[in-house]
């Protein structure tokens, strides 16, 4: 199986592909975001970096992760030429298997695409509020997971 906890071997692919993936989940925003790289934004670094990490590889790079605390899927990033093979469903449902019931998640409001793959694996949103990334204000979301009775 292709997905492999983290190493901090690892750090520098996992940034790499932050900074290629970050900007496509704010795409459908009216206005234009710059990237902040990972290593430079202090509190989502943390917000990762406090979590387990789990990678898939292809030809010993890494291609996609995902971040998960304890019932949070805090993210979940495929390299663009990785889309659409699965590998961002694998990974979400290896992270889902190790999360408390009810599994949550935040996302961009205008974040469709994301958001119809979260609603497959049972997730609605739950709340919307506003935040901001880079300086510019974002609409998002707290997506949770139906509990299991």
């Amino acid at each position: 199986m292709p997905i492999k906890n983290y190493s901090e071997s690892d750090y520098r692919q996992v940034l790499k592909v932050y900074a290629a993936c970050k900007l496509d989940e704010l795409k459908q925003e009216p206005q234009t975001f710059f990237l902040c790289p990972l290593q430079n934004d202090p509190v989502r670094h943390h917000y990762i970096f406090t979590s387990k990490i789990y990678t898939w590889q292809e030809n010993g790079a890494i291609v996609a992760f995902g971040a998960l605390k304890n019932n949070e899927i805090r993210s979940l990033y495929v390299l663009q030429d990785y889309r659409g093979l699965g590998i961002g469903r694998r990974l979400l449902e290896h992270m889902l298997k190790r999360c408390k019931e009810p599994a949550e998640l935040f996302v961009a409001q205008s974040n469709n695409k994301a958001k119809q793959l979260y609603q497959e694996y049972g997730f609605d949103v739950v709340e919307s509020f506003e935040t901001e990334y880079n300086g510019l204000k974002v609409t998002a979301q707290r997506m949770q997971t139906r509990a299991v009775k």
